[in-house]
């Protein structure tokens, strides 16, 4: 009989344990599902801050960038005239460029008929035999009509951006 009573003792109280258990586990349910909505409002919430930081950050760097273009547009500008005024020292003055515009990887001078006559290389030597033929470029239709040429970005063996600044030689 001890055993029976023993028994019938441990039904009851897993019987009455049970409300207590589902009451456990409905509350870690609970607590799963709340924690979830807010995770997913996090992430969307932080989704959106990052995307409002990049937009920022771009707005910022194409401030920059158009200011460091024009002063170098008018950098290549005074040089061209220099280089129209005095052709002989077009070597020199081009030297000069590179030294004060440390931007600048190369630059060169072109003919009226879109031949690269000389080319200055901050990172190489350059050989006559690789000067260029610039006729039926872009660049040097939009030159040697007296405008600007900006070229697009492109990315050097290293993986440094690189864009192609070109100004008309002309005197004042």
């Amino acid at each position: 009989m001890a055993i029976a009573d023993s028994i019938r003792d441990w039904v009851r109280r897993g019987a009455a344990a049970a409300p207590r258990s589902l009451g456990f586990i409905v509350g870690i349910v609970a607590i799963v599902g709340a924690s979830t909505v807010f995770m997913v409002i996090a992430v969307r919430t932080i989704q959106r801050d990052v995307s409002l930081l990049h937009l920022e950050i771009a707005r910022r760097a194409e401030t920059v960038i158009t200011d460091s273009m024009v002063e170098h547009v008018f950098g290549l500008t005074q040089t061209s005239r220099s280089v129209a005024r005095s052709p002989a020292d077009a070597r020199e003055t081009l030297d000069l460029f590179l030294r004060d515009y440390s931007e600048f990887g190369r630059v060169s001078l072109l003919t009226p008929a879109g031949r690269e006559t000389m080319r200055l290389d901050r990172f190489a030597l350059v050989a006559p035999d690789e000067l260029v033929d610039y006729k039926n470029t872009e660049l040097f239709k939009k030159v040697f009509s007296g405008g600007y040429y900006l070229g697009p970005i492109f990315f050097s063996k290293g993986g440094e951006p690189f864009v192609s600044l070109a100004a008309p030689a002309l005197s004042v």
